[in-house]
């Protein structure tokens, strides 16, 4: 859920709770004729759910109606009450257990989501979707890349291009330790487009994050560009640290992958 994150920072985490709550009690008191009913089937040893709208007729009478595809279409604003009744419990047991943080975990709330991705599929609300969901959609985001096409010459272990040995190290660590990352993904600051080296997707804090890599620092030239980018991202109002990673690279002092894995590891909570 786009709303939660799995980050134990008590007071932001308590924060997010707390709207996260407010919104699906709001959503699930609303009047609605009629109300979503999920069954669950197997078949060939495999499970799967049927959806039914449930709602009293003018005769007085008691009606389920099986959903097909397009009766899912719909009925968005019944499956989206249905959601929110059924994480609002979640939602409400997930911030008592903020009372200690040892012991509180996103695994119950994140299973709730796949239950109803299960049943809804691509007609679950954005808000309920589980975190591998919103992952691949991002992930799936188109990026026409046609900035100097012909130096993408390093293949890295996922299968795209970089231009440098450099980069190539940053996108295998990346990938290793599973953190969603676009390359050269086109973003817009104060109506300006900008090129960063690699956009991250912070799953657990629901933020993106920009990594740019540095190398050649010991090239005066190259490494007043790369002062000017930083100038950019400040007028941007974005600065290193919160938002914007910077790795560097130079003879003096080379970049070392196991110390940015270890910084990586700790920065998006990986075990």
């Amino acid at each position: 859920m786009a709303l939660i994150t799995g980050h134990i920072d008590l007071y932001e985490e308590i924060i997010k709770l707390k709207a996260a709550v407010k919104m699906s009690e709001a959503i699930s008191e609303r009047k609605t004729v009629g109300n979503i009913v999920t069954r669950t089937r197997h078949r060939n040893g495999r499970e799967y759910h049927e959806v039914y709208k449930s709602f009293t007729g003018s005769d007085g009478i008691n009606r389920n109606v099986y959903l097909s595809e397009s009766g899912l279409k719909q009925e968005t604003e019944l499956i989206e009450k249905y959601c929110a009744a059924k994480v609002l419990p979640v939602l409400k047991k997930a911030l008592k257990e903020t009372a200690d943080p040892q012991h509180y975990s996103r695994q119950e709330l994140q299973k709730t989501f796949e239950n109803l991705y299960s049943c809804f599929g691509k007609y679950t609300p954005k808000q309920f979707l589980p975190d591998r969901i919103l992952i691949q959609k991002w992930l799936s985001t188109p990026v026409k890349r046609d900035y100097r096409t012909e130096d993408l010459r390093f293949r890295t272990a996922r299968g795209d291009m970089v231009r440098s040995k450099f980069e190539l190290m940053i996108a295998d660590v990346l990938y290793a330790l599973n953190i969603p990352y676009q390359y050269e993904m086109p973003v817009k600051f104060n109506n300006r487009q900008y090129l960063p080296d690699f956009s991250l997707l912070d799953i657990i804090h629901g933020k993106i994050i920009y990594l740019e890599a540095f190398g050649m620092m010991d090239n005066r030239d190259y490494a007043m560009n790369c002062l000017d980018k930083l100038k950019n991202y400040e007028a941007a109002g974005i600065y290193p640290g919160e938002k914007l990673i910077v790795v560097y690279d130079s003879l003096a002092v080379p970049f070392e992958p196991k110390l940015f894995q270890e910084h990586m590891r700790q920065r998006f909570l990986i075990p």
